[in-house]
């Protein structure tokens, strides 16, 4: 079995940027708007709710568990109803399910619809990212231009961290942090703008048809196993980075920041990871095996350090500046070893299975960085994210193409 896009249609006049700046908006709501502005309402809601840090937590974990599910499942649901039903639904779904947690004062109701919304996050993120990688396929050049579009895609995340961190605070500060509800209902028409938006993108696009073909020599695998320095790499990152984002605010208020000062972090985290596809198209186009992996984690490593060594305004700005640049990077550098090494039937389910050891990484990462902080300090935890983002870079390092495998001797 292999996978052949169909050119997209000459009346289409869309360019490749133009159409990942406009599906970027699905990762905008799966991450930015479904699940990283949680940490801003979640102190409003703990308050209100009267939540103890073990319930709070928990609504974080669900999130994550659903993700993990929809990472493992992406690749079936997307064969059974195609890769754009699965994206342009999830997004509507999302949208439902952010304005639901809004009028609900149910613990559990919130817990469910947490996980549900995390299951189709995973979805949107994974089913764009194929759809789109296989469509450049066929439309661009393979080089630096696609490397741009693919970057521009996944830095849709960063705009709607950057939105939400910019935007929540304010909110909360006009209406009061007993009605955070108003800011679910912001994120769920975010989500509905950015839905629309996707409609018009996606008329641009083309399935991927799976065509029976002779078994032929081919110089891609068929096994996903080829990149598992990738997919273990992956992981490690997930529960690094992740690492930092749930404690970097404890840390900040440690530090005796203010409310304006992580806002502000979060808009220069958020704009850095969209800016990031500028910055990496030509490199991650030219990196073989998984040195371009390994240089995103890098980046992202010395980023998560410097507010330790630096406590300063100006550590804790390079230090965003630096961990949005090569956040959301590394899913671009992913895409481009699994291009490189797979065939093209295999990418939905490398990037499942990819999503789903971060997923995992994103469940253990905080607990082992909350045990170290619980401990020695929130200091410390932050120093754990580190050391854990360095063995990532580490682990990438063992990826090789796999044309360099077929000549070696």
């Amino acid at each position: 079995m292999r996978i052949s896009a169909h050119s997209t249609n000459s009346s289409n006049t869309l360019s490749p940027i133009s159409i990942s700046l406009l599906m970027s908006l699905g990762p905008a709501t799966a991450l930015g708007f479904a699940r990283f502005s949680y940490a801003l309402l979640l102190p409003a809601m703990a308050k209100s709710l009267n939540l103890n840090y073990v319930e709070a937590g928990a609504l974080n974990v669900t999130n994550a568990a659903g993700y993990l599910l929809g990472a493992l499942t992406v690749d079936r649901v997307s064969l059974q109803y195609g890769h754009k039903r699965v994206f342009i639904s999830s997004m509507a779904l999302i949208v439902l399910f952010l304005s639901l947690v809004g009028v609900t004062q149910s613990y559990v109701t919130i817990l469910v619809l947490r996980a549900i919304s995390g299951y189709f996050g995973a979805l949107i993120f994974i089913s764009g990212g194929a759809l789109l990688a296989h469509n450049l396929h066929k439309i661009g050049d393979g080089g630096k231009n696609t490397s741009l579009a693919i970057g521009l895609y996944y830095g849709g995340a960063g705009v709607g961290t950057a939105i939400s961190g910019f935007g929540l605070p304010y909110l909360l500060k006009m209406v009061g942090d007993n009605n955070w509800a108003f800011g679910w209902y912001l994120l769920s028409s975010l989500a509905l703008v950015s839905l629309i938006a996707v409609v018009f993108a996606l008329k641009s696009l083309e399935d991927p048809q799976y065509l029976t073909v002779d078994h032929k020599r081919t110089t891609k695998s068929t096994k996903v196993t080829h990149i598992w320095p990738s997919i273990l790499s992956y992981g490690l990152f997930g529960a690094g980075y992740i690492s930092f984002m749930t404690f970097i605010v404890a840390f900040f208020r440690s530090e005796g920041k203010d409310g304006f000062f992580i806002s502000f972090f979060y808009l220069i985290l958020g704009s850095a990871s969209f800016l990031s596809a500028f910055v990496w198209s030509r490199p991650l186009s030219r990196l073989s095996g998984g040195n371009g992996l390994a240089a995103t984690y890098l980046v992202v490593a010395v980023g998560s350090i410097l507010p330790i060594v630096f406590s300063g305004a100006l550590g804790s700005t390079v230090s965003g500046l630096l961990f949005g640049l090569g956040l959301m990077a590394s899913s671009t550098a992913l895409i481009k070893v699994s291009q490189r090494n797979l065939s093209a039937s295999m990418i939905t389910k490398a990037l499942g299975i990819s999503t789903a050891a971060m997923a995992l990484g994103q469940i253990f990462g905080p607990l082992l960085t909350g045990t170290v902080s619980d401990r020695y300090g929130v200091a410390s935890g932050m120093l754990a994210s580190t050391v854990v983002l360095v063995l990532a870079t580490l682990t990438a390092l063992f990826q090789s193409d796999i044309e360099t495998i077929e000549s070696s001797p």
